[in-house]
């Protein structure tokens, strides 16, 4: 019901600015009155499954990639968000007496269903967090927790995951239970990264490793792994995949990726890793490649300590950056920043999660990304034994996340990034652009309808 609620009133004050020119800036909303998080939203889950590495399904207090990313890989998807035509003469303005073109009108009642939120609703739907053990089906433990939370996202993990229409029922309950339809996501790599397999989902097929697909040498293999999943997590109302792993496994020592990568060759990851992507996306599921700007050439573990990358930006440009190329060309929703240290660019030893070098003018400027960038889990110990929560939730704003995965702490990472935006450390237009980028992605998806 709130869903509709907030829809209505962006559909009202879509009506009401009908008036002024289409195009004009609506007046800033300051939250002021704003109902503060409530006491226990969201709030991290220390027992969680954890990364599943190389088969294991972690149970230790380190999440991992959304939620503990299973050790293997996730995909992003670079959806085109271009400059909104129609609507407007040579010069930029508005013609009078014309209809709106759709991409006109959509970026409209975005601006306007922002306007009608409080700075602290805004930035609760900067988060995507992990849904508790005990969350396997509609409760009113779990409508609480979401109604609470007012997350932009939540993900299901193994211990989330029942049979098919169970799992289904949950993932309607959160939308359900949710102001504004929410991301549904979930680690599902294939290989040792399985929640289904490792859940024990009935009548899934579990896929192969991305070594194993890699080393056939024929993308179609991956296309139809790529195709099984889909298949499945569409069947139990997932709209994210972190997936595929982007990674070139150029690091024989490596064995946090290792079996997850598709090879050491970037032209093989490139291709095998954007035929995965497509037969995920060929069932309406977003992706989220990653863990950029690439872990392939690590010894160390992200989700125990710090991870240095052995490469240079040279190296970089050369060979890790090539897989994320193509899939951002192919339509990469997400990308996921991984929390990785190149000195070379940031020799104080700070992650690229919280880069404004690399999420900024690498991933945005240079390979022109425009879709949801979001971090890896902001519970594993490259951040926590650095950052407090609200440390970097903040600083990875700055630099240009516009999703932070799981927190250690959601109430005082979320309440870190308020406080910096009403103080001006991060700008509210900051806040906006991420808002903006992530209800495109769900247009796109087909989760918010624009009335």
């Amino acid at each position: 019901m709130r869903r509709y609620l907030i829809a209505a009133v962006a559909a009202l004050l879509l009506l009401a600015s009908c008036s002024t020119p289409l195009g004009a800036e609506a007046p800033p909303n300051d939250g002021a009155g704003g109902a503060g998080f409530a006491a226990d939203a969201g709030s991290g889950d220390p027992s969680g499954d954890g990364d599943e590495t190389d088969g294991q399904d972690g149970s230790g207090a380190q999440g991992g990639e959304a939620g503990g990313s299973e050790a293997d890989g996730q995909d992003g998807d670079a959806g085109s968000y271009g400059a909104q035509g129609g609507g407007t003469d040579g010069d930029g303005d508005w013609n009078n007496g014309e209809e709106a073109a759709p991409l006109d009108r959509e970026a409209h009642y975005i601006e306007s269903l922002i306007d009608s939120m409080t700075i602290e609703e805004q930035v609760s739907q900067m988060f995507v967090l992990r849904l508790r053990a005990e969350h396997k089906g509609p409760s009113g433990a779990l409508d609480d927790f979401v109604r609470k939370a007012g997350a932009g996202g939540y993900v299901l993990f193994s211990d989330n995951i029942t049979t098919v229409e169970g799992t289904k029922a949950l993932s309607e309950a959160v939308k359900e239970s949710s102001a504004i339809a929410p991301f549904v996501c979930i680690d599902e790599e294939g290989g040792t990264v399985s929640r289904l397999r490792t859940a024990g989902l009935p009548g899934y097929v579990a896929q192969p490793t991305a070594r194993r697909t890699g080393a056939t040498g024929d993308p179609k293999n991956a296309f139809q792994a790529g195709v099984a999943i889909g298949a499945a997590l569409s069947s139990i109302g997932v709209n994210v995949n972190f997936a595929p792993v982007a990674d070139v496994l150029t690091n024989t020592r490596n064995t946090v990726i290792g079996s997850r990568s598709f090879g050491a060759d970037p032209a093989l990851v490139a291709d095998m890793a954007a035929e995965f992507q497509a037969g995920i996306k060929s069932h309406g599921i977003l992706t989220a490649p990653k863990h950029f700007p690439g872990h392939g050439n690590t010894t160390e573990d992200s989700h125990v300590g710090s991870a240095v990358s052995a490469s240079g930006l040279d190296h970089l440009s050369a060979t890790e950056y090539v897989p994320f190329a193509r899939l951002i060309a192919q339509g990469a929703d997400f990308i996921m920043a991984g929390h990785i240290i190149v000195t070379e660019a940031e020799p104080d030893g700070l992650p690229a999660t919280l880069s404004k070098y690399f999420l900024t003018e690498v991933l945005r400027g240079e390979l022109g990304f425009s879709g949801v960038i979001i971090t890896d889990a902001m519970d594993m110990g490259a951040i926590t034994r650095g950052f407090s929560p609200a440390e970097a939730a903040v600083l990875a704003a700055q630099a240009g996340a516009d999703m932070i995965l799981m927190p250690e702490d959601f109430l005082s990472a979320a309440d870190g990034i308020v406080k910096a935006a009403n103080a001006g450390t991060i700008p509210r237009d900051r806040v906006r652009e991420s808002l903006t980028r992530i209800f495109r992605a769900k247009i796109g998806a087909g989760l918010i309808m624009i009335e």
